[in-house]
């Protein structure tokens, strides 16, 4: 290597540590803020559906209130989704309680 190339290479390691420690709270705080279901799938929902319809959309609950009520939430993230049925288990509504949250159309 010539005195040019490790005066270069020296100079790109701190920008490179910089970027790297800038990433890794930022990737951190998207974890908390992202939706608790994605809103492609909860845009799949239609007020009618079953439960074993919404099932295969959303899968599994997270938990089960009521037999009326599911709820639905990621790993790492602060809020949740709860899933409304009507007393002939049909998809009513949802309520989401991300950070960011999605408004059924």
């Amino acid at each position: 290597m010539t005195p040019t190339s490790k005066t270069t290479l020296r100079s790109w390691i701190p920008r490179i540590v910089i970027a790297a420690l800038l990433a890794v709270p930022a990737s951190g705080f998207y974890i908390l803020v992202r939706p608790a279901m994605p809103y492609y799938q909860l845009n799949r929902l239609a007020v009618g559906m079953t439960k074993d319809e919404v099932r295969n959309v959303l899968g599994e609950p997270r938990e089960i209130r009521d037999d009326s009520v599911w709820e639905y939430s990621r790993w790492g993230n602060q809020g949740w989704v709860d899933v409304h049925f009507d007393d002939t288990d049909r998809f009513v509504d949802f309520n989401d309680e991300s950070a960011i949250p999605f408004h059924f159309p």
